[in-house]
């Protein structure tokens, strides 16, 4: 997805993960994207966190700290709203992929993909095409390094 990050606090930073010997670290952004605005962790590609350049194009993916709930719903209209007062998103969108062995699952919202696995929903009892709505915290916006 392509967001533009509107502001940018490099003073809180947030671990994300280990890479061998590497920390991986997310700064806290304001971002918007053509159908939705909302604060995430922003891990930068190959590149200092000061040379993040605000209200310019960036390609990110998706992922996200937590899974709060989720049920199958019969509603169809995609949706992505977040939720400033305690920074969680609820999605609403269809199951566009299902891993043979059903421990990943693909949810697709415009042309937004966020991606869970078996320990966060229950993927056997999903199928391609269902629709689901999911609440998840922390959002996590990892830059392709495309532009």
């Amino acid at each position: 997805m392509i967001i533009q990050i509107v502001d940018i606090n490099l003073n809180r930073r947030k671990l994300i993960r280990h890479a061998g010997t590497q920390l991986i670290h997310g700064y806290w952004i304001r971002f918007t994207h053509s159908d939705f605005e909302g604060t995430a962790n922003f891990v930068p590609y190959n590149k200092k966190p000061e040379e993040i350049i605000l209200n310019t194009d960036y390609s990110v993916e998706t992922s996200q700290e937590k899974t709060l709930t989720y049920i199958k719903t019969e509603n169809r209209t995609p949706n992505i709203e977040y939720k400033s007062t305690d920074e969680r998103i609820n999605l609403t969108g269809e199951i566009s992929f299902i891993s043979d062995d059903k421990e990943i699952a693909v949810l697709n919202i415009w042309d937004v993909d966020f991606t869970f696995n078996s320990d966060e929903i229950n993927i056997k009892e999903l199928k391609l095409n269902d629709y689901i709505e999911i609440e998840i915290k922390d959002l996590i916006l990892w830059d392709e390094g495309i532009f």
